[in-house]
């Protein structure tokens, strides 16, 4: 419940008590006050008839008002009386039996009070009404003789409910009122807090974790100047922001100079690295050494190559960080998977390798430059390789997916193909993502370092066994590449699961073009060789196979094709077997 909505129903609230308190009081006062006139009436009746003294009273009703009833009582029994005035006639009227055993009952109940005069309320067969008992001295009754007057409060009763009534009716009114109009009060008075709160809002959906952020959003000067707790809080919020927009200016200064230093210092360190490297092999071509010289040599080589890598890497890191153009084409992401898969097949042959494309017999277009396209396919599977076990299982996916999925499927299959396709083939529009996913069945990375997983320079060699040297810059090249190209990248891993998954947009091709590649396809089928042939089948998955079923992705590589042929069939996994992205 937001403060404005508490304190509306607060104020409602202790509006509505007060207006009960005030109307209980109200009620009390005014039934006090009429009882008591309808007393002293009473009282005048009783008076008139022992105006008399030492003689009968008068119990005539004759003269008296409408409904009054008059008696003599003594010692459990009338002396006179009761009688009623009758409504219509206006003669006396007897009382039913059971009214007069309720007027002698009320007698023996009563408690009388010489110092109060005060009567008692009783209902009769003819009615509610107030009855007034004094004693009466008269040598001709009984020491014990009372006389019971009695006047219809009937009067007294509706006054009351109308009293009532009204201030109920006007205390909701009033209520009402007062909610509606407060409300609005509170909403304009609370109004510059949300404006506050706006402002916060804004800042805390900066990507404050980026160096290229600016924080220019403020409170409004005039309310942050107003000495009011609203105008002081705004206040307080401006000089806080002014504050962390200096260390943020700070922070994007230096890390301008690191790069800027990065950048010359790999510069200048690429001529003196391939000189070393050069001398060295030059050494090693003209010069005899022994076997202690010829591993130092060798050591000197490799550790300058990786030398030379590491300060490539940190150039393509700062350009791309710096958002230097690439090239930019029309690029299959299928066809690069497939020369990523067979390239770390032969690189990475203690593991197991699968490739499986699920795109309906697309092509899984994007926009971008192929060479990093491919250097973020080759990182993210020598990235598996590296840091798994011999044996370990690794799979790369390509799929086309609806951008506005926020929960990918972790495992393409016919039906979700199928759907895509023809959702893809109603639309063409840019509407859908391909999906890369590189998917291995190691060790798993430790929760608390994933997080840091793309940061530079993030190494953790204790993450997942098996893991060699590296110069943690490769995942973070792989995130810079796919934000150059609008895509993203995300992890997610626990032992025997995990899964590197890479979003970029799609890009339809033309109709055209699609029937070209249909047709270049068809043809390279029909001049592959016999054994090849009949390892190239579509890439539309069938219902029909067992799931015991695992068939292999299948490159040829005809002698007229410059790009080796892809045949991949969506693949069935056996219990024991993970299934790509499930965690």
């Amino acid at each position: 419940m937001s403060l404005r909505v508490r304190l509306v129903v607060l104020l409602t609230l202790m509006l509505a008590a007060g207006s009960m308190i005030i109307g209980g009081l109200t009620h009390t006062l005014m039934a006090a006050k009429l009882w008591g006139q309808l007393d002293s009436s009473l009282a005048a009746t009783i008076d008139r008839a022992t105006s008399a003294s030492g003689h009968m009273p008068v119990t005539d009703v004759s003269s008296q008002p409408v409904g009054t009833v008059v008696a003599l009582v003594a010692d459990g029994k009338f002396r006179a009386g009761p009688e009623v005035t009758d409504s219509v006639t206006g003669e006396p009227t007897k009382l039913s039996e059971a009214d007069r055993k309720t007027i002698i009952t009320t007698i023996d109940e009563f408690e009388y009070n010489p110092q109060k005069t005060e009567g008692i309320t009783a209902t009769l067969e003819i009615g509610d009404y107030r009855l007034l008992i004094e004693p009466v001295a008269s040598r001709d009754l009984p020491a014990s003789t009372v006389m019971v007057a009695g006047l219809p409060a009937k009067r007294t009763y509706a006054t009351l409910r109308t009293l009532d009534l009204t201030m109920l009716v006007v205390s909701t009114i009033g209520v009402v009122l007062v909610g509606a109009v407060g409300g609005a009060a509170i909403r304009a008075t609370m109004q510059p807090l949300h404006h506050v709160v706006d402002v916060a809002d804004s800042i805390a959906t900066l990507p404050l974790t980026e160096s290229d952020v600016h924080v220019d959003q403020r409170v409004n000067r005039n309310l942050a100047s107003k000495p009011t707790e609203i105008g002081r809080l705004g206040g307080a919020l401006n000089r806080l922001l002014d504050n962390v927009g200096d260390a943020l200016e700070t922070r994007a200064a230096s890390e301008m100079k690191m790069r800027r230093f990065v950048a010359d210092a790999s510069h200048e360190l690429r001529t003196p690295l391939a000189s070393i490297r050069g001398y060295a092999q030059l050494i090693h071509v003209t010069h005899e050494l022994t076997p202690d010289g010829e591993r130092s040599l060798e050591r000197l080589i490799g550790q300058t190559e990786n030398m030379t890598e590491l300060v490539e890497q940190l150039l393509l890191l700062n350009r791309l960080e710096e958002g230097h153009a690439t090239t930019i084409e029309t690029v299959d992401m299928v066809q690069i998977a497939a020369n990523v898969y067979l390239d770390s097949q032969a690189a990475f042959g203690e593991h197991t390798w699968e490739f499986d494309a699920f795109t309906d017999g697309d092509p899984a277009y994007v926009e971008g430059d192929p060479s990093q396209l491919a250097r973020v396919l080759s990182n993210l599977a020598s990235n598996a390789a590296k840091h798994t076990s011999a044996g370990t299982q690794v799979d790369i996916t390509v799929g086309i997916e609806p951008t506005q999925l926020t929960h990918v499927p972790a495992l393409f299959n016919a039906s979700t193909t199928q759907m895509h396709a023809e959702e893809r083939a109603r639309s063409h529009n840019s509407g859908y993502d391909v999906v890369v996913r590189v998917h291995d069945t190691g060790e798993g990375i430790d929760p608390e370092f994933l997080p840091k997983v793309f940061d530079r320079l993030a190494r953790a060699d204790k993450a997942r066994s098996g893991s060699t040297s590296t110069s943690g810059l490769g995942l973070a090249i792989v995130k810079a590449i796919a934000e150059a190209h609008q895509g993203t990248i995300n992890v997610e891993s626990e032992p025997g699961n995990t899964v590197f998954t890479i979003r970029l947009p799609y890009c339809p091709p033309p109709a055209a073009g699609a029937a070209k590649h249909r047709a270049e396809t068809t043809q390279l089928e029909a001049q592959a060789p016999a054994d090849a042939q009949a390892a190239i089948e579509t890439q539309t998955p069938t219902t029909a196979q067992s799931p015991a079923t695992r068939q292999e992705p299948k490159v040829q590589e005809p002698a007229n094709a410059k790009e080796p042929v892809y045949s991949a069939r969506p693949y069935r996994r056996s219990p024991a077997s993970p299934r790509p992205g499930t965690m």
